[in-house]
C-alpha cells in the first residue's frame, strides 16, 4: 500500500465515522470499537493506525470528541457544539 492509498483510506474512514455518527449520534466507543463496530462494513477494513488518524483529524476539525477516562481508556463520540456543559480538561 502506498502512502497515497493510506491517506485515502484514512479519509474514507473519517467519512464513514461521520456517516455512522449521523445515524447513531449518541454512540461512544474506543478506537478499537470504532474500527470493529462503526466501520465493520468498510472494505478493505481500515488499519488501527488509519482509524486513529481519522479520529485525530475529526477531533482537530471539531467533529468528534475525545475523552480520557480515569483508567486511561480513550473514548470517542460525536462533538455536540450546542452542549452547554464544560467537558473538562480530558476532552480534546
Amino acid at each position: 500500500m502506498t502512502e497515497a492509498d493510506a491517506g485515502d483510506s484514512t479519509a474514507k474512514a473519517a467519512r464513514e465515522i461521520l456517516a455512522y455518527l449521523r445515524v447513531q449520534p449518541a454512540a461512544v466507543d474506543t478506537a478499537r470499537g470504532v474500527r470493529e463496530w462503526w466501520l465493520r462494513g468498510m472494505q478493505p477494513p481500515p488499519t488501527s493506525e488509519q482509524v486513529e488518524a481519522a479520529l485525530a483529524l475529526l477531533a482537530e476539525a471539531g467533529q468528534v470528541r475525545r475523552r480520557v477516562n480515569p483508567d486511561s481508556t480513550v473514548l470517542w463520540s460525536a462533538n455536540d457544539p450546542d452542549s452547554d456543559s464544560d467537558p473538562g480538561p480530558d476532552w480534546a
